[in-house]
């Protein structure tokens, strides 16, 4: 699940939308993602309200800047590892 962030902050029912996911795909691994253009984090409590240790959190966060920096670095891969293909995707045939 990704909870995509432009123009607020981070204050949404993250635990409500990690039941939603669970309960839609039970027999499927849950991956949450906060992506956002900011440095900012999900805090997550334990059942004793707690905050829970960034090592141990559900929700990973993700910057823009990095997945598009991330995305431009693979991209110049798949274009010279499979130029063919690369012409039928941008052509609009599917494969």
């Amino acid at each position: 699940m990704i909870e995509n962030k432009i123009r607020h902050t981070a204050n949404n029912p993250f635990a409500d939308y990690e039941k939603t996911a669970r309960e839609a795909f039970p027999d499927k691994k849950a991956l949450f993602v906060l992506l956002t253009y900011r440095d900012e984090r999900v805090i997550e409590r334990d059942a004793y309200g707690r905050e829970v240790d960034e090592r141990e959190r559900k929700w990973k966060v993700a910057r823009y800047k990095d997945l598009v920096k991330d995305l431009r670095e693979r991209m110049g891969h798949i274009v010279m590892d499979r130029p063919y293909e690369m012409d039928s995707v941008a052509q609009g045939s599917s494969y």
